[in-house]
């Protein structure tokens, strides 16, 4: 498929057409009403604390920055960050 061709330019938009295929059933005005309970939204879950939510969002925040910092420190004490000569000059 990846070649000049007229599917390496669909291809892109495969996964939004697959999705409006799935929901044009429900374009049909009476047919969410046939279905009942089927297409009933599901019971709300317990609530998360907002303790739980602050911890969550420091930590998953927290996690990626650790990482940047510690290979910003790595990169700068690595050899082959500073200036390398060229072979044969």
């Amino acid at each position: 498929i990846e070649n000049a061709s007229f599917w390496r330019l669909v291809m892109p938009a495969l996964p939004g057409y697959v999705l409006l295929a799935a929901a044009t059933p429900l374009l049909v005005p009476t047919l969410p009403h046939r279905l009942g309970s089927r297409i009933a939204p599901a019971a709300p879950r317990r609530r998360v604390s907002r303790r739980t939510a602050i911890v969550t969002a420091v930590v998953l925040g927290a996690v990626p920055l650790a990482r940047a910092s510690l290979r910003r420190s790595r990169q700068a004490a690595s050899p082959r960050s500073r200036c390398v000569k060229l072979r044969g000059s």
